[in-house]
């Protein structure tokens, strides 16, 4: 093995690095693994206050993404950074992309046939999947998040509570 990812205090890497960090600083260091000399090959410093900006999507903000990608006529996977770029340049306006997917789903309810009889939400821990029928709409705050925790849109400040 190369190395190890410890999770570490401030303290920890401000006695070995010289960075300029601060508290609210979520920190990873990549350390070799020499039992005699353990030193900090690489820091990660994010001021994120400890919390990470990613997580999976939500199976109705696959759903969004998907909608608003297919309403363009373009599909969201094995593409180039250059057409990922691309396609977030078309998704910018907020309130278009939530009329489009919105379109696309009064279209298939009127063809009635939904690609799924249901979502489903399971997640690790739970005993039964849980299912919710096939929406009608969806809002402008799910298509924000998918766009936001895809990739597409970065996020907006947010104003932290003192």
């Amino acid at each position: 093995m190369v190395g190890t990812y410890l999770k570490l205090t401030l303290t920890d890497v401000q006695k070995t690095s010289a960075l300029p960090l601060k508290s609210g600083h979520s920190i990873t260091a990549h350390y070799a693994n020499d039992q005699n000399k353990p030193q900090i090959l690489d820091v990660i410093a994010s001021d994120d206050g400890g919390r990470s900006m990613y997580r999976p999507a939500k199976p109705l903000e696959e759903l969004a993404l998907d909608l608003a990608l297919e309403s363009l006529g373009e599909d969201r996977y094995n593409r180039t950074a250059a057409d990922y770029e691309r396609l977030s340049a078309l998704v910018s306006n907020l309130q278009d992309v939530h009329f489009r997917v919105n379109t696309e789903l009064a279209k298939i309810k009127k063809s009635g046939k939904p690609r799924w009889n249901g979502i489903c939400y399971f997640k690790t821990g739970d005993l039964t999947p849980r299912y919710a029928p096939f929406p009608e709409s969806i809002s402008v705050e799910t298509i924000r998040s998918a766009l936001t925790y895809s990739g597409f849109r970065k996020p907006k400040w947010k104003k932290r509570a003192t």
